[in-house]
């Protein structure tokens, strides 16, 4: 069933970016009609954030086998609670907009992850169905763990833009004014780095029709030059 869940959220995800490609050929404006119903994305008001569509196989190669990992963690059974998983990871996509000069990043991560992190963060209990605040405290969150900054060394301040989440993951939607271009900036991503020794943090970086993966774990959880992106 999860595998199957899985195969149409994928289904769903290509579909999407295929229907956007056609209509920005077209010069049409993407619709709420046309997006499956859960297949996530940037919403903000009436704002839509565009992705690049070419060459897109490598990109979503790399996404369903980061989503097989997080399905493959919680297959036994039929329980509806989220359950506990064997492996630790989390998945950013990050694209640049040229227009802007903006990062618009999207992460998913399994839930129960985020809440225990959020938890220990605040020192009490933090639930991402029931707590009042919970989006500002993701977002804090967020702001000294998911970095970007500029050439100048500055480290970027994040915009919320909204979330996501089912039993199991959760999708946040942020968006980084640079300023500036990818070239001379950098990004670090240590999510979840401080509970679990094993994560294992994938983050694509999309910029001018190119895009670059960068794994960021303990041990190895370095700046990363944006600028590896556009070779």
């Amino acid at each position: 069933m999860k595998f199957r869940l899985l195969a149409c959220e994928m289904f769903k995800l290509i579909f999407t970016t295929e229907a956007r490609r056609a209509q920005r050929k077209h010069g049409e404006k993407l619709s709420s009609s046309v997006l499956p119903p859960c297949t996530p994305c940037f919403r903000d008001k009436d704002r839509r954030f565009s992705h690049s569509t070419s060459k897109h196989n490598k990109h979503l190669t790399t996404l369903l086998l980061v989503c097989l990992t997080f399905s493959t963690c919680s297959t036994s059974g039929n329980a509806t609670a989220a359950t506990p998983h064997k492996f630790y990871v989390s998945l950013a996509q990050a694209d640049y907009n040229d227009k802007t000069k903006t990062l618009e990043v999207a992460i998913r991560m399994f839930a129960d992850d985020l809440e225990l992190a959020l938890t220990k963060r605040e020192r009490r209990a933090v639930h991402l169905d029931t707590t009042p605040d919970v989006a500002k405290i993701i977002r804090a969150y967020l702001q000294d763990r998911f970095e970007v900054r500029g050439r100048d060394g500055k480290v970027r301040e994040l915009n919320w833009v909204g979330m996501e989440s089912s039993v199991d993951s959760t999708w946040v939607y942020i968006e980084i004014p640079l300023g500036e271009d990818v070239d001379g900036a950098s990004i670090r991503n240590r999510i979840l780095l401080d509970l679990y020794q094993e994560q294992v943090n994938t983050t694509i970086v999309k910029a001018a029709g190119k895009q670059h993966t960068f794994a960021f774990r303990n041990g190895d959880e370095a700046w990363r030059e944006m600028k590896e992106t556009m070779k």
